[in-house]
């Protein structure tokens, strides 16, 4: 009988490298984004932040909503 592998739950909360990489973007625009006034959400624990990934999805949404918009106005 072959094993079944399953995928792991994915993480609810990332670290700014793994939040990054979870966008495709780069580590220093993550962190501009953390910094930023309508940017994403982050708690910090200690020395680290992180990031729900419910905020970057929808960080995302909204990021997508705007252009959408500009394009039928």
């Amino acid at each position: 009988m072959e094993a079944k592998t399953t995928d792991p739950a994915p993480k609810v909360w990332m670290r700014p490298e793994e939040a990054a990489e979870y966008l495709g973007i780069g580590r220093t625009r993550m962190y501009v984004l953390l910094g930023a006034e309508q940017g994403i959400p982050s708690v910090r624990i200690g020395r680290t932040r992180h990031i729900r990934r419910a905020d970057l999805d929808g960080y995302m949404e909204r990021r997508f909503e705007e252009a959408r918009s500009d394009y039928t106005e």
